[in-house]
């Protein structure tokens, strides 16, 4: 099953922090998370125990989801804290809600990343690639261009095509992990899932390249198609080159402990 609770009860803690929170707000950065370095680990402890009790206790008997259960409980806990005014639990999740977006990119995302590819059935993954590829490449562009165009006639804010573009290329970028969730409970066919899974790990690559191109634009940087072509080149090659050399010491080193008695 899906084994991703503690991010997903993080973010909806933050998520109902904001709703409940009065106008004004906070500052956003890493010296929060240095001030309450322990109120955050024992909040996080707790975040991975919700996941676990949730997972294993309360959505076997759900007729939904476990995520939707983690919603609720997340927004609770946000918006407990904002009441809980000058308290050590709101300190907690400040320490969290507050953390350098840079450490949850460096940190979190890789492992989230690798625990997703190392799931997906590679038999199946090879069989259905020019499918994935269909997905994750030009569908992921269809999709970038239709959320600038709501972006630039739909919404209010006046945007340039550029700053919609960019707009567009960060929600086209998808992260099923409900979805996933959902399909294994349902008991749905392996090729679906592994199909879904499998673009949102693809696309990843594709939504970097474009939303970088579209930044450069927005902050008036002027890149050569042939800077943006290799910088594409060496995410879709130089990650997999990577991952290879990385896969090749990991079944070395396991060679070695695999019978070893302690």
């Amino acid at each position: 099953g899906d084994r991703r609770p503690g991010r997903v009860s993080v973010a909806m803690v933050e998520f109902g922090r904001s709703l409940s929170e009065d106008a004004g707000g906070g500052e956003h950065g890493g010296g929060a998370f240095a001030k309450d370095s322990t109120g955050g680990g024992l909040f996080l402890v707790l975040c991975l125990a919700i996941g676990l009790l949730t997972r294993n206790v309360l959505a076997p008997n759900m007729p939904f989801p476990y995520t939707v259960i983690l919603l609720i409980i997340g927004l609770g806990l946000g918006a407990l804290s904002n009441v809980a005014d000058g308290s050590q639990f709101q300190d907690a999740v400040n320490t969290w809600a507050n953390i350098d977006p840079h450490t949850i990119l460096v940190v979190f995302l890789p492992t989230l990343i690798f625990e997703s590819a190392f799931s997906v059935d590679f038999h199946i993954f090879r069989r259905s690639f020019w499918q994935l590829f269909i997905l994750a490449v030009p569908g992921m562009a269809i999709g970038t261009g239709l959320t600038a165009a709501v972006g630039v006639y739909l919404f209010p804010y006046q945007w340039s095509w550029e700053a919609s573009l960019m707009f567009g290329s960060i929600l086209a970028a998808t992260d099923p992990v409900a979805v996933v969730a959902l399909l294994k409970e349902l008991g749905a066919s392996k090729q679906l899932e592994t199909l879904i899974e499998g673009e949102s790990l693809l696309n990843d690559g594709t939504a970097i390249v474009a939303f970088t191109a579209f930044r450069g634009m927005v902050l008036g940087e002027e890149k050569t198609i042939e800077e943006l072509v290799g910088f594409g080149l060496q995410l879709s090659l130089g990650g997999p080159l990577l991952g290879a050399i990385f896969a090749a010491i990991s079944i070395v080193a396991l060679s070695y402990l695999y019978n070893d008695a302690v």
